[in-house]
């Protein structure tokens, strides 16, 4: 997990410290990029289903996705790796993010 020192404020491993790698594999799915836009104007902790609901009604989306659709995929694949990088911190338990990185 991505250091945490305090859950409300922006921590951990800035964008600028990724390998070339890392930063295309970030930005290459169309979701985690609205992640990062959506997530930049938030204060920590951000629930899930208020993070997907979010996600689903920003303009950049491709298509009006169901909500679970979006919760799902953030669940199990783009939150963990973008705490897999340190570009934020999620806690699946409580399926929360706790921090992000910029």
């Amino acid at each position: 997990m991505s250091q945490i020192a305090d859950s409300s404020t922006k921590t951990g491993r800035p964008l600028d410290t990724l390998s070339e790698s890392e930063y295309h594999r970030l930005h290459t799915a169309a979701r985690r990029r609205i992640v990062l836009d959506v997530i930049d104007d938030q204060r920590c902790p951000i629930a899930l289903d208020d993070l997907a609901r979010s996600v689903g009604e920003h303009p950049d989306a491709a298509r009006a996705p169901s909500l679970t659709e979006v919760r799902t995929t953030l669940h199990h694949t783009h939150l963990p790796f973008m705490d897999s990088i340190g570009v934020l911190s999620y806690d699946p338990d409580s399926t929360r993010v706790l921090a992000v990185s910029w």
